[in-house]
């Protein structure tokens, strides 16, 4: 199962405060949502882009909007 949330934009303060387990994460970036996009495979770019919208929630299976389902 997995879910992703649009928080909005974050700040470089609220990125400085950000605290990471070095041994749980190999590597990271922040990226515009052009950029990270491209570098997603299908579902879960599908996922990224449908939530990037902050104006609604989303219900989705495999990256697709289930039909009669809304939040």
């Amino acid at each position: 199962m997995r879910f992703v949330f649009h928080c909005g934009v974050v700040s470089d303060e609220q990125r400085r405060g950000i605290s990471l387990q070095a041994e749980e994460i190999a590597e990271y970036r922040f990226a515009d949502l052009n950029e990270a996009a491209a570098l997603l495979g299908a579902p879960i770019r599908r996922r990224v882009l449908a939530c990037a919208r902050p104006d609604r929630c989303v219900y989705l299976e495999e990256g697709r909007p289930v039909d009669g389902v809304s939040c």
